[in-house]
């Protein structure tokens, strides 16, 4: 039995292309948000440890106060929500690059395991936000002897 390759068409590329628009358009609809258009978000960078007594959130806020942000824990959730805000451009001033984003942000962290919420804390400083969230006593680690 003889095989052959089979001819596609001249279809074939534009048929992607207008996939590949209908996913942009997707995309574009599901956030709906202006900022994503012109490929420009503000979400800042987080890390997220866990020692035996602890959780440890640490957030990149760089040139924003603490005014500028809040941190509030609801329903087993860490909720990091601002605004950093777009530097006021100067008259006389023609900018070469443009890479500094700003805008809205928020970020939501759940927690799977028991926290003790009313003991969450929170410092910043040099533009980094660390919050501290205990662990309940239930979700601890404990050590049972083993007897033998």
């Amino acid at each position: 039995m003889a095989r052959s390759l089979a001819h596609w068409g001249t279809d074939f590329p534009r048929t992607l292309l207008s996939l590949r628009g209908d996913v942009d358009n997707l995309f574009d609809h599901f956030f709906n948000n202006d900022n994503w258009e012109n490929g420009t978000q503000f979400t800042p960078h987080t890390n997220v440890a866990e020692t035996e007594n602890e959780f440890e959130v640490t957030v990149e806020l760089p040139g924003m106060n603490s005014e500028d942000f809040s941190v509030e824990f609801h329903n087993s959730q860490l909720i990091i929500r601002g605004e950093k805000k777009q530097e006021t451009k100067q008259e006389g001033k023609r900018f070469h690059r443009v890479e500094r984003v700003s805008g809205q942000f928020q970020r939501v962290i759940p927690f799977s395991a028991s926290v003790d919420e009313g003991k969450v804390s929170a410092d910043y400083h040099d533009g980094i936000l660390r919050i501290q969230i205990p662990k309940a006593e239930e979700a601890k680690p404990r050590r049972i002897s083993i007897n033998s």
